[in-house]
């Protein structure tokens, strides 16, 4: 009897393993020492939590934004110089008072759908007495196939018509959060499969994101109002931030010690990059007070 479908079998179950294992060791997380030290919330003066408590704030977004409002909870409970009156809601009549609400915008996959249900929100009442207002894309909202330019486009044109027709707001802007290295990226058939085809979609999805991060950098990056969700996401509690390589290219991904499922935050990420958006938003905060104090 012939041995050769005995040896052919052999050679692509070896082909298939060297590959395999080749793939494990491209999508291995690696660090390097995060360039922007991380501001803790007892760094921050305590007058600028106290101005930070009065104001009247929107944040729109969907699931990430609720690991963060679940985390900026957990800080209050710590941090009693942080107070704020957190709102499930879009409700104009919030508004009327010192409030942190925060509610859903457009739909999942759909980004154009957030920026117009944020502006949509703005228009129902909410612009004319709201202080500081911002949303945020979902990591699901951008892939490979985003038109990252057309995108920023459209943001931009909306924000900068938001902020002429209610100059009173400080509009914040947030990079769209990333995702970390799949669980299932050396266990999953579907993923080996995709290899051996040379379609490592996952990664291709990231660009997408890393994208238009970098164009909101360029046209927001230093501002006080600019939280870079992104950023914060890659950045472990040691101050080291994480990334995979891809050709010789460096992608930054979600820290895997803050986030469960590969996407989401789990305890400590949502504390973590939670207590930056909180110091982002105090610093915001207090340059919105002294830009309209008198002298």
């Amino acid at each position: 009897m012939s041995h050769w479908p005995i040896l052919v079998l052999l050679a692509a179950a070896v082909g298939g393993a060297v590959v395999w294992i080749a793939y494990a060791s491209s999508v291995r997380v690696r660090t390097e020492p995060s360039p922007v030290p991380r501001q803790r919330i007892a760094d921050v003066p305590r007058e600028y939590w106290a101005e930070l408590a009065q104001q009247r704030i929107f944040f729109g977004h969907h699931s990430v934004g609720f690991n963060l409002v679940e985390g900026i909870h957990e800080l209050m409970k710590e941090h009693p110089e942080v107070k704020l009156n957190l709102v499930e809601t879009t409700n104009a009549a919030a508004f009327d008072r010192p409030v942190f609400a925060h509610g859903r915008v457009g739909r999942n996959g759909d980004p154009a759908s957030k920026i117009d249900g944020f502006r949509a929100v703005m228009e129902s009442g909410v612009g004319a007495r709201v202080d500081l207002a911002f949303f945020k894309f979902c990591y699901v909202d951008l892939n490979a196939d985003t038109d990252s330019e057309g995108l920023h486009a459209q943001y931009a044109a909306t924000m900068d018509a938001l902020a002429r027709k209610f100059p009173n707001v400080r509009f914040l802007h947030v990079t769209a959060p990333v995702v970390s290295v799949p669980r299932a990226s050396v266990a999953s058939p579907k993923r080996f499969l995709k290899v051996l085809l040379g379609n490592a979609g996952h990664w291709e999805d990231q660009l997408g994101r890393d994208r238009y991060n970098a164009r909101l950098r360029t046209a927001c990056g230093g501002q006080t109002g600019f939280f870079d969700l992104a950023f914060w996401e890659s950045v472990n509690a040691a101050g080291q931030r994480s990334y995979r390589t891809r050709g010789g290219q460096k992608i930054f991904v979600l820290t895997p010690t803050l986030t469960t499922d590969g996407g989401h935050l789990n305890g400590p990420g949502r504390r973590e990059v939670a207590e930056q958006l909180l110091v982002a938003l105090a610093h915001a905060a207090h340059e919105r007070r002294t830009a309209r104090s008198p002298g």
